[in-house]
């Protein structure tokens, strides 16, 4: 199983990536990305600390997972 901390990281430089493709409700985009990107210092702090339950971080990834989407379908196909 992947590490849940690596995962959420993966889906924050997707949602990244795709921002940058957006074509509908660019600013909207852009504000959520620069919400999200907020959540790296923290799992950073969490890896070191390594005292977080994995439930939560999959918890975490589910979310951005959800706004990834969101972000996604405002892209380019």
């Amino acid at each position: 199983m992947p590490d849940p901390i690596d995962a959420v990281i993966g889906v924050i430089k997707s949602c990244k990536s795709a921002k940058d493709r957006a074509v509908q409700n660019q600013k909207r985009c852009a504000h959520l990305v620069d919400i999200i990107e907020n959540v790296e210092p923290t799992l950073e702090s969490i890896e070191r600390d390594s005292m977080i339950r994995q439930k939560q971080v999959s918890k975490l990834k589910e979310v951005i997972e959800e706004a990834q989407k969101l972000i996604q379908k405002q892209s380019k196909r």
